[in-house]
């Protein structure tokens, strides 16, 4: 699974976990909407995370959170 320690990120060294309810699990990833790279969203902060950082997303699009 992809680490998201690259570039700059809200919370260092930030790893995507599975995430569960009482009905189902799935994995705390989606596509970034703008440039298909994978994004996830943090618990600790409520951003997104955005792999190999937000710097090397095309749309430059910072605070956008989207849950799975």
């Amino acid at each position: 699974m992809i680490q998201y320690e690259t570039g700059e990120q809200p919370c260092r060294s930030f790893k995507p976990e599975r995430v569960a309810n009482e009905y189902a699990e799935w994995n705390n990833t989606h596509e970034c909407p703008k440039c298909g790279k994978t994004r996830s969203l943090c618990v600790h902060c409520y951003k997104d995370h955005h792999e190999d950082g937000w710097e090397t997303c095309g749309a430059k699009i910072k605070d956008t959170v989207r849950l799975p």
